[in-house]
């Protein structure tokens, strides 16, 4: 891994007592999965502090502490003791360092929805014939990249990482750490407007990928996204363009079948691709890796083969529960989001009863009611009934019955229990049920429950 000299350099910490040089076996931030011969970062969280770990961390066999707060730590002697002006940037220090050491292709991946299947994607796709390094589930922010680059092997050909952070300036830091050489921009939509303001600042933190990609890096881009494209004019790199119906891009395709099983496509006018993923917004998400493989210079004609390809946990995913069917899609939620999932009802699911349990979307801002009444709007639309569960559950249902609606079909709940008891109570066979909701809800748990009741295990 790195010696503590290494590590010193990195971060230009300083040791409190006895110096020795040795190598550590890996960093960690977790006291409950440290292994013996790791560091130990000691960071400040929403929730825990680190700094709180310390001793647990080093019963359980770490070499070497690294803390920022004084005020925290006990007299150790035996290990190297690290004090840092920040240790969550001393993370991001080291991990920078160590980047530094590997000639790896790097691809980020950025945007307000579908990164986390995007970089599955091309990860699933270049592990085939490649020695790859992805972010675990969505570990995006300045803690998940960093922990993400220390997972580097020598024999490590590609880095594939998510990016997302919700201030300006986060996603330059980022790039400043990993050195991306491709960058992948999903699409702009109404996400972390608490801190970004509106789509334009959305935008803006988006771009800053492209502008800190190294000097000879490739730029993916939805072309259907018109905020992309008109951001696009600025930067003066490789473009590689991707979108539906669009020939004027690179990428493209034209869907031939949209169902609850597959989707099929029509890619380059050229060949049928049958992929295990359903919905629109996820032939946008495979005409996005696909277009990292263009922009490596690979045959994409040998990485179309995606029949083993799961989706990431909690997005897109069908189940059939006895006679009903029910669409998981609850890792986070946004305003675009909420909509792509509300297309998948309209599109594919025409003759069944249409049931959603939706949640609050998070971090609006001032934005918060209008958007809340705006998902009631579509909703009631779509959607047969509408189960609300969160803070907004007034605002929607006035969105729900301006268009004239009844009242019957729209319930709202404070509590999982009472509208998982209400939700099977109204329930026949055949209705297809769609969970979304922002993650601090954690609306899979209404799905847990509904398993229970019809008899079947949580995975």
């Amino acid at each position: 891994m790195l010696k503590i000299s290494e590590i010193l350099k990195a971060t230009k910490g300083e040791v409190l007592n006895n110096f020795s040089d040795f190598q550590i076996t890996g960093i960690s931030i977790d006291s409950r999965t440290i292994k013996e011969g790791e560091l130990f970062i000691a960071i400040k969280g929403n929730n825990f502090d680190g700094h709180d770990f310390i001793r647990e961390a080093i019963l359980k066999g770490a070499r070497a502490i690294i803390f920022d707060n004084p005020f925290k730590i006990e007299n150790i002697s035996n290990i190297p003791v690290i004090k840092v002006n920040n240790s969550k940037t001393a993370l991001g220090d080291i991990a920078r360092y160590f980047r530094s050491l590997f000639k790896c292709e790097t691809i980020a991946v950025t945007g307000s929805n579908g990164k986390t299947t995007v970089k599955e994607l091309i990860s699933f796709l270049l592990s085939k014939k490649y020695k790859v390094v992805k972010a675990k589930e969505s570990y995006n922010n300045d803690i998940g990249v960093p922990l993400t680059i220390l997972q580097l092997k020598k024999d490590t050909q590609f880095l594939i990482l998510e990016m997302e952070m919700n201030q300006l300036g986060g996603i330059k830091t980022l790039c400043e750490i990993a050195k991306p050489n491709i960058g992948v921009i999903t699409n702009i939509g109404d996400s972390h407007l608490e801190f970004l303001k509106d789509r334009n600042g959305v935008a803006k933190e988006k771009s800053e990928l492209l502008e800190y990609l190294t000097p000879e890096g490739v730029a993916i881009l939805n072309n259907d996204d018109p905020i992309i494209k008109e951001m696009s004019k600025r930067f003066f790199l490789k473009k590689i363009f991707f979108g539906i119906k669009n020939k004027n891009c690179e990428i493209f395709a034209n869907p031939l079948e949209l169902n609850k099983d597959k989707t099929k496509i029509l890619l380059l006018d050229k060949i049928e691709i049958e992929l295990p993923l359903i919905g629109i917004h996820n032939i946008y998400n495979f005409l996005a890796a696909l277009s990292v493989i263009k922009a490596l210079n690979l045959d994409i004609y040998q990485f179309l083969d995606l029949k083993d390809f799961q989706p990431p946990s909690l997005r897109t995913q069908i189940y059939q529960l006895k006679n009903i069917s029910v669409i998981l899609d609850c890792y986070n939620a946004n305003p675009s989001s909420m909509e792509k999932a509300l297309e998948i009802l309209k599109t594919i699911f025409k003759k069944e009863r249409k049931i959603g349990v939706l949640g609050d979307m998070k971090e609006l801002g001032e934005r918060s009611e209008e958007f809340h009444y705006q998902l009631g709007e579509k909703s009631s639309k779509i959607l047969d009934i509408l189960f609300f569960y969160g803070d907004y559950g007034e605002i929607v249902k006035k969105g729900f019955l301006s268009k004239k609606r009844k009242e019957e079909d729209f319930y709202y709940f404070s509590s999982k229990d009472k509208l998982v008891a209400k939700l099977i109570e109204i329930l026949r066979e055949g209705d297809i049920i769609l969970i979304k909701g922002s993650r601090i809800l954690k609306m899979e748990e209404i799905f847990y429950k509904l398993k229970e009741y019809y008899g079947e295990k949580n995975n």
